[in-house]
């Protein structure tokens, strides 16, 4: 069973229901324009899907290194200065 302290944790990293939903939408759409570049054939279209994909990699780093800079870690400094001296 999950504690207090990781239930607590486990919702400080989770944004509000709004925003992953976004995340979430943004993801199947950057799929979707995946297949998308290998179904069209005008170039036009290719370039605004280019430019689509673009915008949402920057919007997923931006996503992923403020997760990554908030995250705590799993583990204890202590258990890996153990683990690396055995």
């Amino acid at each position: 069973m999950a504690s207090v302290e990781q239930v607590e944790q486990r919702d400080e990293e989770l944004k509000s229901t709004g925003y992953e939903i976004f995340i979430g939408f943004l993801s199947i759409l950057s799929i979707l324009n995946v297949a998308l570049i290998y179904l069209a054939d005008d170039p036009n279209l290719d370039t605004v899907i280019y430019v689509l994909n673009g915008l949402f990699s920057v919007i997923f780093l931006a996503d992923f290194t403020y997760r990554s800079w908030i995250a705590t870690p799993t583990s204890s400094p202590s258990t890996l200065t153990s683990a690396t001296r055995a």
